[in-house]
C-alpha cells in the first residue's frame, strides 16, 4: 500500500509545514499488520529504520516472523495479540499505520486506535488511518446487504465470495435492459465487483462489521483524542480540480476550516473511502501548501508523455497522462522542461532545486527567485493531478538498462515463490508473469543480456516457459531464442522504470 508509507507521510508533512523524522531513519509501528505484506518490503529498503508490527491473528504474526527469519530482518519486529492491551513501553514512534482496520472493528478497538496514536505517536509525528466514509458506501452497501444475506448458505469464505459474484452478476445482467434508479445502483455494483480481487471484496462485504462513517464524525473522535487532520494521503485535493466551476466556487462559500471543507467535498464528489493523516493537536499546520517546501523534496515523474512530438523551442501547451490515466494540459514551458527532465530520470527522484536548475537550461529561463516560484506551484499543480510524485528520501535504483542487470535481491528472493507480484523501493506493487519472474532470478548483475538470453531459453526447454507464435506453441530453438531476445529487450525496458533493478 504505497499511500502507507512512511515517505509518503513525511512528503505530505513537510507539505504542510511539519518537520517529520527523515524516513532513513524513522521507528513505525502498524496496527493491524496481517502477515507482514506491507512492513516487509518498507524494512528492506529502509534498513536503518526501525518497523514494529501488531496483529491479532497468530497464524497472520507466524506467517510475518517467519518471513523475518528467512529475510534476516533484524529491524523488523512482529507481535500477536488485542490492540486493546498494547503495551505501554512500546515507545514513541514517528509514523502509525492503520490500514484497513478503523471500520471494521467494534467501537472500543476503533477508540483504543486513537488512544494508541495519542500516546505513541511522536510529538512530529504522523498517523494513517483508512476507513470507509459516507455518501460514497451507501451505494456499496446495496452489494454488501446481497453477499451478507446469499453468503449465509456457505462455509467457506472462497465459496462465498464466488457465488456472491454468480449472483450479483447475473442480477446485474437481468436488469440490464432497464432504466430505472436500482437497475442503475446494481450495475454500479457489478462494475465495482468487477475491479475487485476476491481478498477486497470478502474484507469489506463479508465481514461482519463494517461501519462506513461521515468525515467529520471521524474528525470529532480524532480531536477527542486530542489529534488532529492534517490530509488525505492520497492528497484529496487532487478532487477540486476536477469539479465544475460554479460548483467549486460553492463549496468555498460554505467551507468556513478544514472539517466543513472536507465534509462538503465528500457530500458533492460521493467518497467512499478516506486514508487521513493525523497528527498531535498543536501542531502548526500551514494549509496554503505553499512551494517553498518543496526545496526539501525530490521530484519524480508517474505520468507519461510522447516526448518525440514535444519541441521545447516551439511554446505550444502539451497533454500529459497522470498516474490515474487522466489527460492533463501544461502550459507553462518551464514547467514542461521540468517534467521532461525527471522524466529522463525515472524512476529515480531528483531533488527540486536540480530538477529547476536543469529546466531553466532546456527553455533559457532566468534562475531567480521569480522563476523558482513559478516552477514549484507548477509542480505542486502536478503533485495534485498526478503527473509527478514528491519524496522525502531518493531511493538507489537503475535509471536506465546496463549490460549486467542487478536486480534488487529482495525482489529476486520474491520471483523464486512464483509470487504474481514484487514491490519496488517506492512501494509500489508491480504485477509478475512467468517470463519476467525466470528473467528476474537470473539477473544478479553477473549475467550479461545473452546469458539471460541462454537462461531463459533453457527455462523454456525444462518447461518453465512457453514460447507461442501464432497461438502455436514453437519448438523451434532458434524461433525460441529469437522470440526470447526480443521479449527480453522489451522487459528489461519495463521493469527498469518500474524500479526493479539496483
Amino acid at each position: 500500500f504505497a499511500n502507507t508509507h512512511p515517505d509518503r507521510m513525511h512528503t505530505i508533512g513537510t507539505l504542510y509545514g511539519m518537520s517529520p523524522t527523515v524516513v532513513e531513519r524513522c521507528r513505525v509501528l502498524e496496527l493491524g499488520c496481517g502477515a507482514g505484506e506491507n512492513l516487509v518490503p518498507m524494512s528492506v529498503f529502509c534498513p536503518e529504520s526501525t518497523f514494529v508490527g501488531y496483529d491479532l491473528s497468530g497464524d497472520a504474526i507466524a506467517a510475518a516472523l517467519s518471513r523475518v527469519e528467512k529475510l534476516n530482518l533484524a529491524n523488523l519486529h512482529f507481535h500477536q495479540g488485542d490492540i486493546c492491551a498494547m503495551p505501554k513501553d512500546i515507545g514513541l514512534f514517528d509514523y502509525i499505520i492503520c490500514h484497513g482496520v478503523y471500520s471494521w472493528v467494534p467501537r472500543r478497538v476503533r477508540l483504543a486506535i486513537f488512544d494508541i496514536i495519542k500516546k505513541h505517536l511522536a510529538p512530529q509525528g504522523l498517523a494513517f488511518v483508512s476507513y470507509n466514509t459516507l455518501p460514497g458506501w451507501h451505494l456499496r452497501n446495496v452489494a454488501r446487504t446481497l453477499f451478507r444475506y446469499h453468503g449465509e448458505q456457505f462455509d467457506d469464505p472462497i465459496e462465498q465470495v464466488k457465488q456472491g459474484r454468480l449472483l450479483l452478476n447475473f442480477i446485474g445482467n437481468s436488469l440490464q435492459e432497464d432504466d430505472t434508479p436500482w437497475s442503475r445502483v446494481m450495475g454500479h455494483a457489478v462494475r465495482l465487483m468487477e475491479q475487485s480481487e476476491d481478498e477486497y471484496l470478502y474484507h469489506d462485504f463479508f465481514a461482519p462489521v463494517n461501519e462506513p462513517i461521515l468525515f467529520k464524525d471521524f474528525l470529532r473522535q480524532a480531536r477527542d483524542a486530542e489529534l488532529e487532520y492534517v490530509a488525505d494521503a492520497e492528497f484529496n485535493s487532487l478532487k477540486t480540480l476536477t469539479l465544475p466551476g460554479p460548483l467549486q466556487e460553492m463549496l468555498d462559500r460554505l467551507s468556513a476550516d478544514i472539517e466543513s471543507s472536507e465534509q462538503y467535498l465528500d457530500l458533492v464528489s460521493g467518497t467512499s473511502f478516506r486514508r487521513s493523516l493525523l497528527c498531535h493537536r498543536g501542531v502548526s499546520l500551514n494549509r496554503t501548501l505553499g512551494w517553498t517546501a518543496l526545496e526539501e523534496l525530490n521530484v519524480r515523474m508517474v505520468g507519461t508523455c510522447d516526448e518525440g512530438s514535444v519541441d521545447l523551442n516551439e511554446p505550444q501547451p502539451v497533454e500529459f497522462t497522470s498516474k490515474n490515466d487522466e489527460l492533463v494540459t501544461v502550459g507553462s514551458p518551464l514547467a514542461q522542461a521540468a517534467l521532461f527532465v525527471v522524466m529522463a530520470s525515472r524512476p529515480r527522484s531528483l531533488p527540486f532545486e536540480e530538477v529547476f536548475e536543469r529546466a531553466c537550461d532546456l527553455v533559457d529561463e532566468v534562475k531567480d527567485d521569480e522563476s523558482r516560484q513559478k516552477l514549484g506551484g507548477n509542480l505542486l499543480t502536478c503533485y495534485r493531478a498526478g503527473l509527478v510524485d514528491l519524496h522525502g528520501r531518493q531511493v538507489a535504483c537503475a535509471s536506465a538498462v546496463v549490460d549486467q542487470p542487478r536486480a534488487h535481491d529482495f525482489v529476486r528472493s520474491e520471483c523464486w515463490t512464483d509470487v504474481e507480484y514484487v514491490t519496488n523501493p517506492h512501494h509500489e506493487i508491480i504485477g509478475m508473469e512467468p517470463f519476467a519472474r525466470e528473467m528476474l532470478r537470473l539477473a544478479d548483475g553477473t549475467n550479461t543480456h545473452g546469458d539471460l538470453v541462454e537462461g531463459l531459453v533453457e527455462a523454456v526447454q525444462e518447461g518453465r516457459l512457453k514460447v507461442q507464435i501464432d497461438d502455436q506453441t514453437c519448438t523451434d530453438l532458434e524461433l525460441i531464442r529469437e522470440s526470447v531476445r526480443a521479449m527480453l529487450a522489451l522487459k528489461l525496458d519495463i521493469l527498469t522504470r518500474a524500479a526493479l533493478f539496483a
